[in-house]
C-alpha cells in the first residue's frame, strides 16, 4: 500500500512525487507514456518556474536543458510597434519538453518514487494526486466541467532558424473587441516556436489568427511554417482542488495564468501547495482553501483583470505596457506573481475608462475584480514613450 499515488508524470505530477517522496511518503507516479515523450508546449520558463525547480533539484543549471533569453520584444496589435528590453540571465530560458519531462520524472524516481504505466488507484494507495491534464476524469468529477471562458486555446507551430535565443509577444492578436489573446515567437537553437492563444469563447477567425502567426513569423525569419499543432490551457480559477482521498493539482484543477497563460510555473506552485498542505495535515482536508489563500494565487485575480483589459482595448493595453515603468513592471511580473498588481493599477491611472470597463465586465461574469486604483499606493505612473522598430529578420 502506497501513501500517496500521483497520475501523471508532467511537471506538476512529478513535482509533487519528487517533493512528497522527500519527506520519506512512499509514492507511486503513473503515467502511461514512455519516455521521453512529446509534448505540446511553448516550453517558456520563467524564473517563478526555474526557481521551484532549483527548490528540489539544484542540479538544473547544470543540465543543459534550458536555453536561457536574454531579448524580449513587445508587439502592438498593428504588429510593427514595439519595445524592447534585456533580460537579467536566469530570468527566462527555454525548454524542450520532451526531455525536461523526462529529466524531471527521473528525478522523482531518484528522490523514492516508483514510477510504472498502470495504475493501483484507491485499493492501492491512501491518497491520490490527479496530475493528468485538462482532460482528467478525476479533476472533472472533482472541479466539475471547465468552461469555455476558462480554456485557452493554443495553436502553434515550428519553423527552421539560425536564431539567438529570444522572445517576442504580440499584445491582442485577435480582431479589434473580439476578446482576449496575444502571440508568441521563441527564438531557440533548433528554429522558431510561434503561436498564438486565444480564450475558447473569443476564437474569433482562426485562420485569421494563423495569419498574425506568420506575419510575426516573417519579422525575424524568412523560413516557412507550415504545420499547426493545437491544445488547450485550463485557466485559474477559485474551483474545488480536493475531495476526500484525492486531489487535483496542475491543468486538471486549472491555475494557468490568465493574462499570459503561463502553465508550468503555476502547475508546480499548485503541487509545492499540494504537498505543504498534506505535511501538515497529513490529508487534503485543508487543500484548497490553503490554494486558494496562497499569495502566489491571490494574484491571480490581477492576471484576470489584466487579461479582460487586453479583450477590452488591445491598443490602450499596449500603449500602457510599453511605457518605460509598466513594461518594467511586465518583466518582474514574470519572477513575481505579486508585480501584476502594480500592473494592474499602472494600467487603471493611465485608462480609468478601460479599466472600469474591464472591471465591470469581471463583475457580470461573476469574477472578483480588484479594489478601486485609489486603495493601491505607489503606482509607477510614467508616461509611454514612442517604441522602437525590431531588428532586421536573419
Amino acid at each position: 500500500m502506497y501513501d500517496v499515488e500521483v497520475i501523471g508524470a508532467g511537471p506538476s505530477g512529478s513535482y509533487a512525487a519528487n517533493a512528497l517522496a522527500r519527506r520519506g511518503f512512499s509514492v507511486h507516479l503513473v503515467d502511461r507514456a514512455t519516455f521521453p515523450r512529446d509534448k505540446l508546449c511553448g516550453g517558456g520558463l520563467t524564473r517563478k518556474s526555474l526557481g521551484l525547480i532549483r527548490e528540489l533539484e539544484p542540479s538544473f543549471d547544470n543540465s543543459g536543458l534550458a536555453e536561457p533569453i536574454e531579448q524580449l520584444y513587445l508587439f502592438g496589435p498593428d504588429g510593427k510597434t514595439v519595445r524592447e528590453a534585456r533580460l537579467p540571465v536566469g530570468e527566462v530560458a527555454l525548454i524542450r519538453r520532451r526531455d525536461f519531462d523526462a529529466w524531471w520524472r527521473d528525478r522523482a524516481l531518484d528522490a523514492g518514487a516508483e514510477f510504472s504505466q498502470r495504475p493501483v488507484g484507491l485499493d492501492g494507495a491512501r491518497f491520490l494526486v490527479a496530475a493528468d491534464g485538462a482532460g482528467s476524469s478525476w479533476g472533472r468529477s472533482i472541479r466539475g466541467p471547465f468552461r469555455n471562458s476558462e480554456i485557452a486555446v493554443a495553436t502553434e507551430c515550428h519553423a527552421s532558424a539560425d536564431l539567438p535565443p529570444f522572445a517576442a509577444l504580440l499584445v491582442s492578436p485577435n480582431d479589434a473587441g473580439s476578446g482576449w489573446g496575444y502571440s508568441w515567437l521563441f527564438g531557440r537553437s533548433d528554429g522558431v516556436l510561434v503561436g498564438t492563444g486565444y480564450r475558447r469563447d473569443q476564437e474569433g477567425d482562426l485562420p485569421a489568427l494563423r495569419g498574425r502567426i506568420l506575419l510575426l513569423n516573417r519579422r525575424f525569419t524568412s523560413e516557412t511554417c507550415s504545420r499547426f499543432d493545437n491544445w488547450v490551457i485550463p485557466l485559474y480559477h477559485p474551483r474545488p482542488a480536493a475531495q476526500g482521498r484525492v486531489a487535483l493539482v496542475g491543468d486538471a484543477l486549472g491555475v494557468a495564468d490568465p493574462f499570459l497563460a503561463e502553465g508550468i510555473a503555476n502547475s508546480m506552485a499548485s503541487s509545492r501547495v499540494l504537498v505543504e498542505s498534506f505535511v501538515r495535515q497529513k490529508d487534503f482536508s485543508q487543500y484548497t482553501a490553503e490554494l486558494h489563500r496562497h499569495p502566489y494565487f491571490r494574484a491571480m485575480r490581477y492576471f484576470e483583470f489584466l487579461q479582460q483589459v487586453v479583450g477590452t482595448d488591445g491598443a490602450a493595453a499596449f500603449q500602457a505596457l510599453s511605457s518605460p515603468g509598466l513594461f518594467e513592471r511586465l518583466r518582474r511580473m514574470l519572477s513575481d506573481p505579486g508585480e501584476a498588481a502594480y500592473l494592474a493599477w499602472g494600467f487603471a491611472l493611465r485608462h480609468p475608462v478601460t479599466a472600469l470597463r474591464a472591471r465591470r465586465t469581471l463583475r457580470v461574469a461573476g469574477r472578483t475584480s480588484p479594489p478601486a486604483p485609489s486603495l493601491m499606493p505607489g503606482q509607477d505612473t510614467t508616461p509611454a514613450t514612442n517604441s522602437k522598430e525590431p531588428p532586421a529578420r536573419a
